[in-house]
This record gives C-alpha cells, sequence and structure tokens, in this order.
C-alpha cells in the first residue's frame, strides 16, 4: 500500500491530489472500521471475523490496479480501510486479551516486530516489483494474503478463536 498507491497516483492519475484522496479514503475507512470494531460486538466467532475482514481486504487490494475510474477506486480504498481497521483492532484486543499478563511485552514486541520492524524489507521488496509491474505488486500482495487467510481459515485453532 506505501509503494503501490503513490505509483498508482503518478502513472494512472498524474496527480498529488489523487494519492491524498486515496490515503485519506483509506485512513478515513481505518478510522471508522475501528470505531465499528469497538462499538459493536460480533454475533460469529472473532476467527471467522479475522479471516472474513482480512480476506475482503486482501480482494480490494488485488482490484487496486485492476480499478479504472478513481471513483471506483476511492470506494475500494475506504472498503479496505473499514476492513483493515476492525481486523487490526479485533486481532490486537483478543491477543492482548489471551496472553497472561506477565508475558504480554514479550508478545507484543513480536507483533510489533513483524508489523514494523520487518517494513523496511517489505517495502524494498514491493518496490522492486513496483518498478517492473505495479499491477503484478497489487495482485500478488493480495493472492499471498488471501492464500494466508485460507491457510488460517483451516485450522481449527483460528476458527475456535472466540
Amino acid at each position: 500500500m506505501m509503494v503501490g498507491m503513490p505509483v498508482l497516483a503518478k502513472f494512472r492519475f498524474g496527480s498529488s491530489a489523487a494519492f491524498g484522496t486515496m490515503m485519506s479514503c483509506f485512513g478515513g475507512g481505518a478510522l471508522a472500521g475501528m470505531a465499528l470494531a469497538g462499538a459493536l460486538k460480533p454475533r460469529w466467532r472473532r476467527g471467522h471475523m479475522f479471516v472474513g475482514f482480512v480476506c475482503a481486504e486482501s480482494f480490494g487490494i488485488a482490484a487496486m490496479p485492476l480499478i479504472r475510474p478513481f471513483p471506483l477506486l476511492a470506494t475500494d480504498m475506504v472498503i479496505i480501510g473499514v476492513c483493515a481497521g476492525i481486523a487490526n483492532v479485533s486481532i490486537m484486543a483478543w491477543i492482548q486479551g489471551h496472553v497472561d499478563h506477565a508475558l504480554m511485552g514479550r508478545v507484543m514486541s513480536v507483533v510489533m516486530f513483524a508489523a514494523f520492524g520487518l517494513m523496511p524489507i517489505s517495502l524494498m521488496l514491493a518496490g522492486l516489483v513496483a518498478d517492473r509491474h505495479v499491477t503484478a505488486m497489487f495482485v500478488g500482495a493480495g493472492v499471498l494474503m488471501i492464500l494466508t487467510t485460507i491457510v488460517a481459515g483451516l485450522s481449527p485453532a483460528t476458527r475456535h478463536i472466540d
């Protein structure tokens, strides 16, 4: 997202305003998703919710370079943001609610390392792929996320998360 959005904005739409709008749509969607995650109690198991929202986010990411009209792309960005916001808040709340308090610092440091510590490597790889073919970068990232959600969804441990 951090590499692909600027590339799409520059080469497809030719404007920094397009990039700003894409970021705003994603950010607004993420904020709405976070608020929804905090306000609503899920009616189904959280494991199903995690997999469902991450899978929807994954399809949205894979679709980004294939959507030509900018208003549809902006709508996709809002949907991706909502899904990401709900999934991220719910997953973090579940982790923090189920980890022994004495281990919380260690567990959260591993989670943050995976989320932020590995980001420079991810950005470098995304930049290398986007430089050659931005559509392949988005579709590849989306497909990898979809495959990950399928594997997670097939796991009884994920499906039984309260």
